[in-house]
C-alpha cells in the first residue's frame, strides 16, 4: 500500500486533491481497514469520520494477479471519490497511468 500511495502521491494533480481535500484534522478521522469482518466493502461517513473496510480477500486475489500496486491505487481512489461524494466536494482527479 505504501508503494501505492507513493505512485498516487507523486502525481501532482492527485498530491494536490489530497492536500486541499483531506487535509491532517485532528477532528477528523478517515480509517481504512483489510480484514475479514466484512464481506464485501464497507463505506461509513459519520459527521468528520470516514470508515473503509475492505475484505482481505480482494487484496489476496489483487495480490496473485500481480495488481496490488494497480489495486491499491485504485482503492485510494475509491476511498477518495465516495469521500468527496458524501462531502460535496470536487471528486479527485483521474489515477496516473502505470502501464501494469
Amino acid at each position: 500500500m505504501n508503494l501505492a500511495w507513493q505512485s498516487l502521491t507523486d502525481d501532482p494533480a492527485q498530491e494536490a486533491w489530497v492536500r486541499t481535500y483531506l487535509p491532517f484534522d485532528p477532528e477528523q478521522s478517515l480509517y481504512l481497514e483489510i480484514g475479514d469482518e466484512e464481506p464485501a466493502v464497507v463505506r461509513r461517513v459519520r459527521g468528520n469520520d470516514f470508515e473503509y473496510q475492505v475484505p482481505f480477500a480482494l487484496l489476496a486475489a489483487a495480490e496473485d494477479q500481480g495488481r496490488l500496486v494497480d489495486w491499491s491505487m485504485e482503492l485510494y481512489q475509491d476511498f477518495h471519490s465516495y469521500w468527496a461524494t458524501k462531502k460535496g466536494l470536487p471528486p479527485p482527479p483521474p489515477l496516473p497511468p502505470r502501464g501494469h
